[in-house]
């Protein structure tokens, strides 16, 4: 139900945020996105611990063009630019 909303928007506006409350399915949702949308395009997942980047990691193929990030890393990261290859 979320898929379709979602990627409305990401054509429209090139980038996304979807935000859940906990147990809603957000990472299967990102899931089933990236594995069906995004197979030669920079992707960039961002969660708030390790541990839960760790289950991102483990229930997804294993692919060149995902980055996994904590929420610590992300503004200090495009402050200096070393996230420069989104669009």
């Amino acid at each position: 139900v979320f898929i379709e909303p979602i990627m409305e928007k990401l054509n429209k506006d090139k980038s996304v945020i979807f935000t859940e409350a906990t147990g809603i399915g957000k990472s299967y949702v990102g899931h089933r996105i990236i594995d069906k949308y995004f197979n030669d395009v920079p992707v960039l997942v961002v969660a708030p611990s390790d541990a839960l980047l760790n289950q991102w990691k483990k229930n997804i193929d294993d692919k060149d063009n995902i980055d996994f990030w904590t929420y610590q890393k992300l503004k200090p990261a495009f402050t200096s630019g070393e996230y420069n290859h989104m669009g």
